[in-house]
């Protein structure tokens, strides 16, 4: 226990977090002492972040509201701290409409067309309640989506005015942005078929864009007063009625937020839909993450000084400081075993060498659970088919990979996880995952316009995200001090990219980064009383 901070309970925090590390104390003194605007901490995944923030809200005055990147997260928290106050509210679609009795959201409710609700007026409703509980509390979570949905309403004054605001997993702030700011058309929705009559998307500037959204703006508004008046006359509307305004109004903000468009944004037209994004976030911070809040608390794992720029923080506004790992550097080290350079010009030869390489490790290892991140799914496919291993092997695909991940996580049996997309947003502690192999390094697909736009403009962008992939695919699977998990990367391209790019990664990072000639041998599992482990 540092000298630093009096016990955790004397804090408030539940009685389970008591085991206080040094460096935890430190960087809440150190929060509470910045006299600065931001104050930017980063600590490795499992190392108690978390608890650390929550010290944080507890300790300074006014109200205090925490960011999570997935609803997930947000329950998690309330799992651990709603004992000591913390109040949790998200979008109206999470919470079922009491005056319908269809199993009707609050999203479509009848209040969202106009009409008068006693449950939302007088107590009763489900989202309302919530808001009104988190409007008025102390100590607020939220997900990043609904932080900025509800702060952009013109009818209101979002959650009220907060002291601190605190942003977990901050290195995705920057995305969390341009996705919010980012507006889809679906051109096979009759609604948006309609408004693009008698254009031609392709070929179309900015500047044309901004001028469609402007006209087509007074279509919409009249088509929405059309169903209030309907609704009027009836005294009620249909769930297809209701549900028909709710999609107008969405459609009604995406022309409102195409109307602000500058030289910034970039559009790419597809085969059914139509996407406009800024290139960067930079002019969208303040109005739509930081709000004017007086002390904003940062972090993440792999939050670097290129993600503050990303957010267009000024260095004299802003303390950064990073934290050695508390966990044991043999326990979570990257190891890269010489296979191949993995890129456009791999030849089928190489692929070969690369798929026997990932068996040759998975071989010894058929008594425990593993990962495989793949990158992609044509090579998550490739793996699946070919590998010797491939009766082991389970993923998922584009709709149901939490599911998947569950299931493997509750499987007792030694499987092998396939899959282009779990680097971030979940966790694989102890038995759950002993090894990873990371196919690949990360760089973002240049076939993604926004993606180009980005490398154009900034030759390092690239760079940065595959660093940040990186990071954070290494910290899935061990989450604590006694935790143990063999982590391995077999793209060759890896050596070059940590020597040049080490800036974009923290420093425990590459300090548990080595290159071993020949594949080691199994880390010995609690209970293996084997004195060899099997040869590869």
């Amino acid at each position: 226990m540092s000298d630093l901070l009096p016990p955790p309970n004397t804090l408030g925090l539940p009685d389970k977090f008591t085991a206080w590390r040094k460096h935890q104390a430190d960087a809440v003194m150190f929060s509470l002492d910045n006299e600065k605007r931001f104050t930017t901490l980063v600590a490795g995944t499992g190392s108690g972040k978390s608890v650390t923030y929550m010290a944080v809200a507890l300790n300074r005055e006014g109200r205090s509201c925490i960011l999570t990147s997935t609803k997930g997260l947000q329950s998690q928290l309330m799992k651990d701290f709603s004992s000591i106050g913390l109040v949790d509210i998200r979008g109206r679609n999470s919470y079922l409409c009491r005056a319908e009795t269809d199993g009707t959201r609050c999203d479509h409710g009848k209040c969202v067309v106009g009409f008068d609700c006693n449950y939302k007026d007088s107590g009763g409703c489900s989202y309302y309640d919530a808001y009104k509980r988190a409007k008025w509390s102390d100590l607020v979570v939220t997900n990043y989506s609904y932080w900025a949905s509800i702060n952009s309403v013109v009818d209101g004054d979002g959650l009220g005015d907060f002291t601190t605001l605190i942003c977990d997993e901050a290195h995705d702030t920057p995305n969390v942005i341009s996705s919010f700011m980012t507006v889809t058309l679906d051109t096979e929705d009759p609604i948006i078929t309609s408004l693009l009559h008698r254009i031609t998307p392709t070929g179309m500037t900015i500047e044309e864009w901004v001028e469609w959204a402007d006209s087509k703006l007074s279509v919409i508004g009249g088509d929405m007063e059309c169903i209030k008046e309907k609704g009027k006359e009836q005294g009620e509307l249909s769930r297809r009625d209701r549900r028909l305004f709710s999609r107008l109004g969405a459609v009604q903000r995406s022309l409102t937020t195409l109307c602000g468009m500058d030289d910034n944004w970039v559009v790419d037209v597809g085969e059914s839909r139509i996407s406009f994004s800024p290139v960067w976030p930079t002019e969208y911070t303040e109005g739509i993450l930081f709000r004017g809040v007086p002390n904003i608390h940062l972090t993440s794992a792999t939050v670097c000084n290129k993600t503050l720029d990303l957010l267009g923080l000024k260095k004299e506004e802003n303390a950064l400081v990073e934290y050695p790992h508390p966990f044991p550097v043999k326990n979570r080290m990257l190891i890269h075993i010489p296979t191949i350079r993995l890129n456009y010009k791999t030849t089928p030869a190489e692929m070969d060498v690369w798929l026997r390489r990932i068996d040759q490790i998975i071989g010894p290892r058929q008594d425990r659970k593993g990962i495989v991140h793949s990158v992609s799914y044509s090579r998550r496919n490739l793996i699946m088919t070919k590998s010797k291993y491939k009766d082991k092997m389970v993923s998922h695909d584009s709709t149901n990979t939490e599911y998947q991940v569950n299931i493997f996580k509750n499987n007792k049996k030694p499987k092998v996880f396939v899959s282009p997309s779990i680097t971030t947003g979940y966790d694989f502690p102890y038995d759950a995952c002993r090894f990873q192999i990371i196919g690949k390094l990360a760089y973002p697909d240049t076939r993604d316009v926004i993606t180009a736009a980005r490398m154009e403009r900034d030759p390092d962008y690239a760079a940065y995200s595959a660093a940040q992939q990186l990071v954070q695919c290494v910290g899935r699977a061990v989450r604590s001090e006694d935790d143990i998990a063999e982590n391995f990367i077999i793209d060759d391209n890896v050596l070059w990219f940590i020597s040049k790019y080490a800036d974009f990664m923290p420093k425990w990072f590459i300090e548990a980064f080595t290159t071993c000639s020949t594949l080691p041998q199994p880390i010995k599992l609690k209970g293996d009383n084997r004195d060899e482990m099997p040869e590869v």
